[in-house]
């Protein structure tokens, strides 16, 4: 929407349409201050899954894992698949994930979502093209499929392109797609695999809806682009479980064209946002492929979605995404891992990794953490003192081995060291290689009149300053308040 050019009157806002804008302001600024990534191919091996379309990739455990889709096949066109594999990023490659019990139907056009130690998918289109009305989950812990019969008589229809989302109380909800003779769906359903029960929702406001992303965020389901009977869209609706009911999201910044099948997750991927969807490639209301990133943020209470564009991978077709965790050292922050799709037509057996991790610089990088603390009086009146106990953890978390240093405990009213703090302890630190670390002990009683209520102890690494390091900015620890 494009704001007027007409010249209006300065009178003052009203206060809550200033304290409003304020808000929104801070929000605004908050959500542009993403992090950029960068894609990275993920090399090939010799085993891999095959190239395809209309599959699932969803995160399991931190894991990715891959099921079903379409793959070319000489001869006969194209074959629907139903293998299974799992990416790590511990070992960078994909396994196959084999099953004790028979394997569902091969299928594509199909949704998934992955909760505890289960992976449910839900209905798609089946290798003669026929559509689907079966669930099936496959049992990370037994390493098996089993299908699932619900108890209700009134159910979903059969369809595909349609999408999947777990909540945390363990109810899948599904969306949309194609049912019979091609027709759009705007029903929403909500499943409970105890006691394997279909419950209906609200339809979605805007008509059917196919060919869509749809992720869970704080609770919350967003829906992104897609087509509806007026076309291929660019908008994001959210629907909330705890009031039951949609509203679409009004778009800001670098808002993108119009796109359908494209890939999406959501999850904290290093933004500093706490949370963020990621979207990337699929087609335009054309039938070009697309390949830009984006990044959004939303802000539910006011109905607000905010569009980043990031690093552009190359452009892919009905590929599938899914966040994982980071390798071991890359931070608590995930990546994003995309596979298959197509390119011109073409199917694609690539994988690709998003992520907003940046090596650390050549050098030595002295930190910590705090593993106990614990602050305890004994005695009265004069005889009253105080015993502070527990334990740090100092780490090189730098790419180079380091000197010995010195760790100073000290008592303060804050959480940042100066020259009023009490010094407690000194201990000397023996140097340390990259990536390791070193537990030291705290065990002092604090001078007669000295209290810790209110306060805190900080842990200072390399207090003075005897290492050089590329990041001098981490070597203050402070415990939690007494």
């Amino acid at each position: 929407m494009q704001s007027s050019n007409r010249k209006r009157s300065l009178s003052p806002l009203p206060r809550w349409l200033t304290f409003m804008a304020l808000g929104l302001l801070a929000w605004n600024t908050a959500a542009q201050s993403e992090t950029a990534g960068t894609w990275t191919a993920v090399p090939n091996q010799v085993i891999r899954p095959v190239a395809r379309t209309g599959h699932t990739l969803v995160n399991f455990n931190g894991a990715g894992v891959l099921y079903g889709g379409r793959s070319p096949s000489p001869g006969s066109g194209s074959v629907a698949l139903t293998d299974l594999w799992e990416y790590t990023a511990g070992s960078g490659k994909f396994s196959r994930l084999n099953s004790t019990t028979p394997l569902p139907p091969a299928r594509s056009g199909h949704a998934a979502a992955a909760s505890g130690i289960y992976m449910y998918v839900f209905f798609g289109a089946g290798d003669d093209g026929g559509l689907l009305q079966d669930i099936w989950y496959y049992d990370d812990f037994r390493h098996c499929w089993e299908t699932q019969v619900p108890t209700t008589v009134q159910r979903p229809a059969a369809r595909m392109e349609h999408s999947a989302v777990v909540t945390a109380d363990n109810r899948y909800l599904v969306f949309g797609g194609r049912g019979a003779g091609n027709t759009l769906l705007a029903d929403l359903w909500s499943y409970q695999p105890i006691p394997r029960t279909w419950t209906p929702l609200p339809d979605f406001p805007d008509g059917g809806r196919a060919g869509h992303a749809a992720v869970l965020l704080g609770g919350r389901m967003y829906v992104l682009g897609g087509t509806s009977a007026a076309g291929v869209q660019n908008d994001v609706w959210v629907y909330d479980p705890a009031q039951s009911s949609w509203a679409e999201l009004t778009s800001d910044g670098e808002v993108p064209g119009r796109f359908t099948g494209s890939a999406a997750a959501a999850a904290d991927f290093g933004s500093g946002s706490g949370g963020q969807i990621l979207l990337v490639g699929g087609q335009d209301e054309t039938g070009t492929d697309l390949g830009a990133t984006y990044s959004i943020t939303v802000d539910p209470t006011n109905h607000l979605a905010h569009w980043t564009r990031q690093a552009d991978h190359s452009a892919v077709y009905q590929a599938a995404a899914a966040a994982i965790n980071r390798p071991a050292g890359q931070g608590a922050a995930q990546n994003l891992l995309l596979f298959g799709g197509s390119a011109n037509g073409t199917a694609l057996d690539q994988a690709s990794l998003y992520s907003t991790f940046v090596a650390p610089p050549p050098g030595v990088d002295l930190t910590g953490n705090w593993l106990s603390q614990k602050a305890t009086p004994k005695g009265t009146g004069a005889k009253l003192r105080w015993t502070v106990t527990g334990s740090v953890s100092v780490a090189n978390s730098g790419t180079v081995k380091s000197g010995a240093s010195i760790l100073r405990f000290v008592l303060s009213s804050d959480t940042t060291a100066d020259a009023g703090d009490l010094l407690l302890k000194q201990v000397k630190v023996a140097a340390l290689s990259a990536a390791k670390t070193k537990t030291v002990k705290l065990s002092v009683k604090l001078p007669a009149g000295q209290s810790a209520t209110g306060r805190y102890v900080l842990a200072v690494v390399d207090a003075l300053g005897q290492v050089p390091e590329t990041n001098e900015t981490n070597n203050t620890l402070a415990s939690a308040q007494f």
